[in-house]
């Protein structure tokens, strides 16, 4: 099944969206009055046209728009974070032993342990670097997230699509200058 779209060449009156066989556009409307434009299917029940173009309509355009701040708010964290499978928990266990070490809580700290003896770093001195570093990122990572979810927010309540496309670009980059 294709999808199309047809303007009436004289009153351009639109009706969409049309729906035609894998080799013809669809029944009754004759190419020589009708400017016929084949469409994908997502388009043809979720966007409109306005003044002769096929435009996201406004659920389409904010989901998009979300998901493209999602996509350049992740970027923007792994400049600051190893983005590997497992890395995570990895970071997190470390973490946790670092901050009973230094609360003079009882052991084992195997990760910090294994670290410590790979770079020939001191326990104490590794788990120090380890929640400075923790502390750091949580600054960071509240910021990008605050950033992620007042663009989004903002796309949302945007009234027209220039608003709406305005609203989603974020100056990352100030984030770590208003530190």
């Amino acid at each position: 099944m294709r999808y199309f779209h047809a303007r009436h060449r004289e009153t351009g009156e639109d009706q969409w969206p049309l729906a035609g066989d894998d080799q013809d556009v669809p029944g009754g409307i004759d190419p020589e009055i009708w400017e016929i434009t084949e469409i994908e299917r997502e388009r043809a029940s979720h966007d409109e046209f306005v003044d002769g173009e096929l435009r996201l309509n406004a659920a389409s355009l904010n989901a998009a728009l979300h998901a493209e701040i999602d996509q350049r708010a992740g970027e923007f964290r792994c400049r600051f974070i190893t983005d590997a499978p497992g890395q995570a928990l990895t970071y997190l266990r470390k973490e946790d032993e670092a901050r009973r070490l230094r609360s003079g809580g009882l052991g084992p700290f195997p990760t910090i342990d294994a670290e410590a003896e790979a770079t020939n770093v001191p326990v104490e001195e590794l788990a120090d670097r380890i929640v400075a570093q923790a502390n750091a990122w949580v600054a960071l990572g509240a910021k990008i997230e605050a950033a992620r979810m007042a663009a989004k927010q903002a796309v949302s309540t945007a009234a027209s699509e220039a608003a709406k496309r305005e609203a989603a670009v974020v100056d990352w980059a100030a984030l770590i200058d208003a530190e």
